[in-house]
């Protein structure tokens, strides 16, 4: 089993935890602070149509060869409207700052997100070392070129 080592950069972050045992990924929750005077906060507004940055608290270190995937909870995009801005955010392996989550309010009012609320969830998943090779020629494949709808529709 491999380990991943999450620090804490605030005190009141949650490290992520799987709710149930087969869960695929680890519920994410917000750690609600104002940036520039880095004092709590228990609510954050998000405008309608509008993004917010929201924070995580913690910092992670991954096994090499590993990406954690970030996605939103279904709750919070069909409950709340709201989005990933990135629509799945990438932490690489070699990154330790704070993971942050942006959203999008895709909606016409405001939604409001509570410090502590499980708004995400994380799915750390291996990755092969490759290496790419500039060619000449592809070797020819039944789709070839073949771009969106070409599969057909059944």
């Amino acid at each position: 089993m491999s380990k991943i080592y999450v620090k804490k950069l605030r005190e009141d972050a949650v490290v992520p935890a799987m709710a149930t045992v087969g869960s695929a990924g680890s519920d994410i929750r917000a750690c609600l602070y104002d940036e520039e005077t880095g004092e709590k906060i228990t609510k954050l507004k998000v405008p309608a149509f509008g993004t917010v940055k929201i924070g995580t608290g913690l910092a992670f270190q991954l096994p090499e060869n590993h990406v954690m995937l970030i996605v939103p909870r279904s709750s919070t995009g069909t409950k709340k409207g709201l989005m990933l801005q990135n629509t799945v955010g990438v932490l690489d392996s070699d990154y330790r700052g704070e993971c942050f989550l942006f959203f999008r309010n895709m909606k016409d009012t405001p939604v409001e997100i509570e410090d502590g609320e499980r708004i995400a969830q994380v799915i750390v998943i291996p990755y092969p070392t490759l290496r790419y090779v500039e060619v000449s020629e592809l070797e020819d494949t039944e789709r070839g070129a073949g771009g969106f709808g070409s599969t057909g529709n059944k």
